[in-house]
């Protein structure tokens, strides 16, 4: 026989109907498929023993014991449950009642198909239970993004040697080990020390995530508590040339008082600038006119599209993960959710018609969208270079009735959607003209924006057009829309009027949850080690 263990009962489905069907043994775990068995787990099956599962005084905090380390560790059945809580311990001992049914199984298998999700986690998961079976038979991996039938027989037709992944299931073990002993040591030494010295509180929880993460917002609240404010100046000239009026900025010389951003910061030296060059003569020294053109912002990782998703509809981080998994599982409307990857490969460029056809059936409000698609565009996002474990997050072939969607599925689905329909419009293309001009010793500038196509901007409201291109590298929008191309070097013209505008210095806002999750995938500009620097930087440029 045959096992395929799944990571989730929806996953086991997908398999079993892939095989051709067969029937289920709901008390036993399994799906009876011929010579094939198709079983499943719920998440973790298997947990890290807890310190005091090693030795019994671990059972007390004592500064004494810390640090500790456990080594080789040892895994447990996941028991761990909210006591309060009587949907959780029923689930608890549903999970391990299914751990048994799957160890039961692998006694009886000759040879197994590893079908956790395509991640690191996803891999560990199945993994860690085999190893404690002490499986010594031959595995399989199957990576299926796409709950699609016909996808899924195209994955079950093409499995691959369990080996390979060995890796991934390392990177996921050593995160979870290093995790408990940072977590357990760093909790219990914090917590002890700060009783010595008179906290009378909780446990002070200490974490890899929780505590880079609290500490970014407690730099950023200090910084909005401790701004002080500064005023500073611009100075703004009204400019016609050849009967074409357009504002231009004063450009700050070197001898000017200014401040660290170059900014003027003399109130009357300002006010002396705009007296000095209103109604005076002015001349061109230079103009620069060039198109240019933005392309639509990748497709969706999971933080992208958390991010997006808080932003324009406040919807929080955990909501958004369970949203898209139900898409991706329930309705099998989109691909791996979980993913960190904002590519596809160069092979999925071949599925775009079908893609965007079920785009088209799914959401009638994308219809038109779709139909000004050109499935034949294969943009930067088609690079099998940047491919990891898995591919971002874009629709399947699979199609529903929208009106059978929640709001919030209808909504995230819309915004993956999009975002993949994007990739088959043209850039947006501007043109971009630059003057520079002289009144005297004095020299301003003025930079125009004008559209010439907009491109798969034609597809975003401009509270989600300017979203959408926040990954790519940034374009200034200009002064103003005037088109200035016609004017030339040397033309002479005069500063009507000029004026001196006073701001106040800002404090860096306190974060949402928008902009606290944009900061987590630039956290590299805070880092002063510059080999982890690099590292940071590398992981988000994937």
């Amino acid at each position: 026989m045959r096992l395929f263990i799944a990571e989730k009962p929806e996953l086991a489905q997908a398999i079993a109907d892939g095989l051709g069907g067969g029937k289920k043994n709901e008390k036993d775990g399994y799906h009876d498929c011929g010579d094939d068995c198709v079983t499943w787990c719920f998440g973790h099956m298997l947990r890290l023993c807890e310190p005091h599962e090693y030795d019994k005084k671990y059972a007390e905090w004592n500064l004494a014991d810390v640090p500790f380390s456990f080594i080789p560790w040892r895994k447990a059945p996941n028991d761990k449950c909210d006591e309060d809580d009587e949907r959780s311990k029923k689930f608890v001992e549903h999970r391990l009642k299914q751990l048994d049914n799957v160890l039961a199984l692998i006694k009886k298998a000759d040879s197994f198909v590893h079908a956790g999700d395509p991640d690191a986690e996803g891999q560990l998961l199945i993994d860690e239970i085999l190893a404690y079976a002490e499986n010594k038979k031959p595995v399989k991996r199957v990576l299926i993004n796409d709950y699609t039938p016909a996808l899924v027989k195209k994955s079950l037709a093409n499995l691959r040697d369990n080996a390979e992944f060995a890796g991934m299931s390392s990177s996921a073990l050593a995160r979870q080990v290093g995790d408990q002993f940072y977590g357990f040591n760093l909790s219990r030494l914090y917590t002890l020390t700060a009783k010595q010295a008179g906290y009378t509180g909780g446990t002070l929880s200490v974490g890899r995530v929780q505590t880079p993460i609290l500490g970014l917002v407690v730099r950023r609240d200090r910084e909005n508590a401790d701004h002080k404010s500064s005023f500073y100046y611009t100075v703004t000239g009204n400019f016609t040339v050849d009967n074409l009026a357009f504002p231009a900025t004063y450009q700050v010389a070197d001898n000017d008082a200014k401040d660290e951003k170059g900014r003027l910061t003399d109130e009357a030296q300002a006010n002396a600038i705009a007296a000095e060059v209103s109604g005076a003569s002015a001349q061109i020294r230079e103009t620069k006119t060039a198109e240019k053109q933005k392309p639509a912002a990748l497709p969706y990782n999971l933080l992208k599209l958390q991010t997006d998703a808080a932003r324009l509809y406040k919807m929080k981080p955990r909501a958004v993960k369970s949203i898209t998994q139900d898409l991706r599982e329930k309705h099998h409307l989109i691909t791996y959710n979980r993913s960190d990857c904002q590519y596809l490969s160069e092979e999925q460029h071949a599925d775009a018609p079908e893609v965007l056809a079920a785009i088209s059936a799914t959401n009638p409000d994308l219809a038109g969208a779709v139909n000004g698609a050109d499935a034949k565009i294969k943009g930067r996002v088609f690079d099998s270079s940047k491919i990891t474990a898995h591919h971002a997050i874009i629709p399947t072939i699979s199609t529903a009735n929208f009106n059978n969607l929640s709001t919030d599925e209808q909504k995230i689905y819309t915004l993956i959607a999009r975002a993949y329909v994007a990739q088959f419009y043209p850039p947006y293309r501007y043109e971009q003209t630059t003057v520079e001009l002289a009144v005297g010793d004095r020299n301003f500038r003025c930079l125009t924006h004008v559209p010439v196509a907009a491109g798969w901007k034609s597809l975003f409201a401009e509270t989600d057009s300017d979203a959408k291109g926040k990954d790519d590298e940034a374009t200034d929008d200009g002064d103003c829309n005037l088109s200035l191309r016609e004017l030339r070097d040397g033309q002479a013209g005069q500063c009507v009027s000029a004026a001196a505008a006073k701001s106040e210095t800002q404090p860096k806002r306190l974060y949402t949850m928008a902009t606290l999750l944009t900061d987590l995938t630039k956290v590299a500009q805070y880092i002063k080690d510059e080999r982890i620097r690099k590292l940071l930087i590398q992981h988000f440029a994937r």
